[in-house]
């Protein structure tokens, strides 16, 4: 990306540019969370040297730590916002409290949560995550909608049974399962973050906008994912 945009082929202002930092790792391969503002602004002055842009569309804190004081994490961020160096703050990982006690601090609002959520893992919509982001006028980015290639290629039970639903609705629509398995979530309100080079898996993926599923449809999909 750094180098795209280096060459100018494409226009910065075109792009909505995502950075994230906060879950880290040790020499032994072990992961920890940090938010501290020092680990803050390194991450961010790193990634617009990588990504030769001078500012950041949407920074997102990865996880939550538990150890650093909310206080100075919100303060780095306001920080980042006021020299312009970001734009706009969001998270990821988060639950409905964390999410409210770190928007107590800013003088801002954040715009996202970025949570798992997809035919596999149910868990943000029924733990109220996506009905709070709504209610914050947030559209939830939804990471693994394809649930890491199970959607496909899972070989467990689970993932043959939700499988042969998309595969029978997807018939009658004439899409691809992945296509149907991403509609399904941009029905919901969210907005799905396919993590692959793929290029097929990506053209299903953007292709699911062309998709509008029935209410019987949706329904059905739901609820045979929430039985197994």
């Amino acid at each position: 990306f750094g180098k795209i945009f280096q060459s100018k082929s494409i226009k910065r202002e075109e792009v909505v540019l995502f950075s994230k930092a906060g879950i880290c790792k040790t020499s032994q391969g072990q992961t920890y969370y940090n938010t501290s503002s020092e680990h803050i602004f390194k991450s961010i002055d790193e990634s617009l040297r990588q990504l030769h842009t001078d500012y950041i569309d949407v920074f997102l804190l990865h996880h939550p730590d538990h150890i650093t004081p909310l206080e100075e994490t919100a303060k780095a961020l306001a920080h980042v916002v006021a020299t312009g160096k970001v734009k706009r703050v969001g998270v990821s990982n988060f639950s409905v409290f964390q999410h409210q006690k770190l928007a107590s601090f800013l003088p801002f609002p954040i715009v996202t949560n970025h949570i798992e959520l997809n035919l596999h893992n149910l868990s943000a919509l029924e733990d109220g995550r996506v009905d709070f982001l709504k209610q914050q006028f947030c559209k939830p980015l939804a990471w693994a909608p394809l649930a890491g290639g199970k959607i496909s290629h899972g070989k467990d039970l689970k993932s043959e049974l939700i499988r042969n639903k998309l595969e029978a609705i997807a018939q009658e629509h004439q899409a691809h399962i992945e296509q149907v398995a991403v509609a399904w979530l941009l029905q919901l309100g969210t907005l799905p973050i396919v993590g692959t080079l793929n290029k097929e898996r990506i053209t299903n993926a953007a292709n699911a906008t062309n998709l509008t599923l029935s209410h019987e449809h949706w329904y059905e999909i739901y609820h045979l994912a929430k039985s197994l």
